[in-house]
């Protein structure tokens, strides 16, 4: 027997792909990083001491975070996308953190926080207003998704896909 599964994602009416991050390729994190993940590495017996979990497989960008209130992860450097009214963006991932909220930021100065589902079981699409954020303006160099928003978090992130959007929504 084989098995597969395929997800579509139709965008709405007026809305058009700024930017995307699909995860699709193994071992490809299309040059996002992770920082801050805390002490992820732990002990197995008569082995030693494993490496902490954060790498792309099966369509996801998965990472471990343990005890850490800086948990992110962060864009390529030098997308130099214009960013203005009417763009959001769209995680679809699985938060298996103790986090409720997680923060968007594009620069030192402007985030935006959005709720998240905790210990979730399941993926969800989460999609942030970025009309509705102070000083969302001007040229995004750099994305950065900070888990917890400064709270310390414990758990997994299974990422499906990150995408920058615009049109009238």
């Amino acid at each position: 027997w084989v098995s597969d599964l395929l997800y579509v994602a139709v965008l709405e009416p007026n809305t058009t792909l700024v930017k995307g991050w699909e995860f699709n390729e193994n071992l490809n994190k299309e040059g996002w990083t992770e920082e801050s993940l805390g002490d992820t590495g732990w002990e197995i017996k008569d082995c030693g001491v494993a490496k902490p979990v954060k790498y792309v497989a099966g369509g996801y960008y998965i990472v471990v975070a343990k005890d850490t209130a800086d948990a992110r992860l962060v864009s390529p450097n030098g997308l130099d996308l214009a960013a203005g009214k009417g763009q959001f963006l769209e995680v679809r991932m699985q938060n298996h953190t103790s986090a409720k909220q997680m923060k968007l930021r594009f620069s030192s100065a402007n985030a935006a926080h959005f709720d998240v589902v905790s210990n979730d079981k399941q993926m969800r699409v989460y999609r942030v207003d970025l009309s509705k954020v102070d000083g969302w303006k001007g040229t995004i160099d750099q994305l950065r998704l900070e888990a917890g928003a400064g709270e310390e978090v414990t758990g997994t992130m299974r990422v499906d896909y990150i995408r920058l959007l615009g049109g009238e929504n």
